[in-house]
């Protein structure tokens, strides 16, 4: 249903307060994004082209809520904000935009995972699937204790957790160096080569912006 909110109105108050204090939906939209990515992984080294087929429609139907909520609900508060809430009002734009932006690089992700299985019917080799589940795994293990720190106010935690994005971005190096010390030695290995390069720079894409996503929100939790 769409959200018809007059930009002169006190409503525009009330929906970026809102919008603040709902700000945990973003998060669990996040958990929900990282979860999907995950399952992308498992789905691929399984060559299991149905859970993929899923998996791309949930991406699919993330990406277009978000994109619901930034064009009906928003933007359309912002359209008349009073300069008081001005700096609010920026900050709540910057996490909906941010949370698009990893929306995206999730949907291209699973539809690069579906479209390599259905067209050439073969998951990646075996160290290749090795370092993606590594990654993922690790991956997984950042947001759970985020959402928890930042729902308990523990900032400090929050912080030093943030800080781990560093070693994780060493990881995504490492494996791509790896592969490309590795070399491909035919058709069938360049075509897993091209997905799994692929694969690793837009999860690696998607995971900056998700940091970038929780420490906005910790912005808003903050005050």
């Amino acid at each position: 249903t769409e959200v018809v909110i007059d930009p002169t109105g006190a409503e525009n108050d009330y929906v970026i307060k809102t919008f603040e204090t709902g700000s945990g939906v973003e998060l669990r939209r996040l958990s929900r994004m990282i979860g999907i990515n995950k399952a992308m992984v498992k789905a691929l080294l399984e060559e299991d082209y149905e859970a993929l087929s899923r998996l791309k429609k949930k991406a699919r139907s993330i990406k277009r809520d978000i994109e619901v909520v930034r064009e009906n609900e928003v933007l359309p508060a912002l359209a008349g904000i009073p300069k008081e809430l001005a700096d609010r009002g920026q900050l709540i734009f910057r996490i909906i935009e941010i949370s698009a932006n990893t929306a995206e690089r999730l949907s291209t992700l699973v539809k690069a995972a579906f479209n390599h299985i259905d067209n050439f019917h073969a998951g990646l080799d075996e160290s290749q699937g090795k370092d993606l589940l590594f990654l993922t795994e690790k991956i997984g293990t950042f947001y759970p204790d985020l959402t928890d720190m930042l729902e308990a106010k523990d900032f400090a935690s929050v912080e030093a957790k943030l800080s781990d994005k560093y070693q994780l971005g060493d990881d995504f190096g490492d494996c791509i160096t790896r592969h490309l010390m590795h070399g491909d030695t035919d058709v069938s290995s360049m075509r897993n080569g091209i997905l799994y390069l692929t694969l690793l720079n837009e999860t690696r894409a998607m995971v900056s912006h998700a940091f970038a996503l929780i420490e906005r929100i910790k912005e808003v939790y903050e005050d």
